[in-house]
């Protein structure tokens, strides 16, 4: 993990936050962990269960496009899928647990990732892989944008206002505005990082165009894999959806 640690040293040093970050350093793991979960308690007291992920979508966006400035690339540079991907693999399973995106495909999309990342982060990893495996880290890193995709036509296509995507996904306002541009964001981190640390790792053309040939295929495998996990959710949503118009029309 020393390559996640230089890029905490090099963000702190960005960022100027020597004695916050320098106070997290000093504390023991359960002090710190405490003071994380007090500060969680807090803000989803002040902020409310329905708007806590809201702040998390700009600044996980904002820390993903720092990974590109500042992620070490004396190491196996590929390496930080492990944290991004991890992070977003999580994310994905408490929106099938827990909503609003009962069917996030990030749990399939991710979790490439987070292997990559595990093996790029090992010491034994070669700064600069083999076509296979140069490959095979770009195709993983382009995944999670297929899943961000989604949103994207649908914002492209429909042309909602952002009160509508509030609506959509049962959120209150301002939800639609931030999600809007933490989608667009997201769709076009993946790639950049792909070019960026594809550049880093010396891969040449021919394991970048390999890698989008990869890509095609985990996509097409998500998808379906994607369909047949979430055919139940849909299948159930349905039911409700036929149930509510029943019981409204026996009403009237």
């Amino acid at each position: 993990m020393a390559a996640l640690d230089i890029y905490f040293h090099a963000l702190e040093d960005a960022m100027d936050a020597t004695g916050l970050l320098g106070l997290a350093e000093h504390m023991s793991d359960a002090a710190f962990f405490g003071l994380l979960l007090a500060a969680s308690l807090m803000l989803g007291l002040v902020l409310g269960p329905s708007r806590l992920g809201m702040p998390l979508m700009p600044i996980s966006s904002a820390l993903c496009w720092s990974l590109l400035a500042y992620w070490p690339i004396h190491y196996q540079p590929f390496g930080f899928l492990l944290p991004c991907a991890g992070f977003y693999w999580c994310w994905a399973w408490k929106n099938r647990l827990c909503g609003p995106i009962r069917i996030d495909g990030g749990v399939i999309t991710f979790l490439p990732g987070v292997v990559a990342g595990g093996l790029a982060m090992l010491p034994t990893a070669p700064i600069h892989p083999t076509m296979w495996r140069g490959a095979f880290y770009i195709a993983v890193t382009l995944l999670p944008a297929a899943n961000f995709l989604v949103p994207v036509v649908y914002f492209v296509r429909s042309r909602p206002s952002f009160a509508q995507v509030s609506a959509r996904y049962g959120k209150p306002s301002p939800f639609g505005t931030v999600f809007f541009f933490y989608c667009f964001s997201q769709f076009l981190f993946f790639p950049a990082a792909a070019i960026h640390f594809g550049h880093g790792s010396r891969l040449d053309w021919a394991a970048a165009l390999l890698g989008v040939l990869l890509f095609v295929a985990l996509a097409i495998v998500a998808k379906a894999a994607a369909g047949v996990i979430n055919a139940p959710i849909l299948a159930r949503e349905k039911r409700e959806r036929q149930a509510a118009k029943a019981q409204a029309k026996s009403a009237a």
